[in-house]
């Protein structure tokens, strides 16, 4: 096989994260397996000027930077309002046992976070085709609600 078409297959199949932190690597993985070359790194260290860590991006995308939350929601909005203050890309929470009134506060900053991960990969993808869209012409829906709509196919059972 040419050496084109080996790069070729191996870009269209993603590749994979690994991390520590629970849900990280798996969420980079899903990302990266729907839109090969999104993900631009895991775990992510930023610095102050002065050589003190100031913060840490889990999954950094081409035009958004993903925090994300495996257990308890504590300081998820703080620090996606930091990741809003400090980077370009928009800030995007992903953390399955947020509580609906948590969801609620953080969504007043203009900040979106979701429970589910399709339904996140489906916001990037939305972001991905619309890059000079507003934010908020996309439809916030969360498939754990039961609600359905054209983008948010896997509560059917489509992807």
């Amino acid at each position: 096989m040419f050496d084109w078409v080996k790069k070729f297959i191996r870009k269209k199949e993603g590749r994979t994260f690994v991390s520590k932190d629970p849900f990280v690597g798996e969420l980079a993985t899903k990302i990266d397996r729907r839109y090969p070359g999104m993900v631009e790194g895991v775990n992510i260290q930023l610095y102050k000027e002065g050589g003190k860590k100031d913060t840490d991006i889990d999954v950094a995308t081409k035009n958004s930077n993903i925090e994300v939350k495996s257990d308890g929601t504590r300081h998820l909005h703080l620090q996606l309002c930091h990741l809003k203050r400090i980077s370009r890309k928009e800030p995007i929470g992903y953390a399955p046992q947020i509580t609906e009134d948590e969801k609620e506060k953080i969504k007043k900053d203009g900040i979106k976070v979701f429970r589910c991960d399709d339904c996140l990969v489906d916001y990037l993808g939305w972001q991905k085709r619309h890059p000079f869209c507003h934010k908020k012409s996309y439809r916030d829906v969360d498939c754990r609600k039961g609600k359905t709509f054209s983008n948010c196919y896997h509560k059917k059972g489509r992807k």
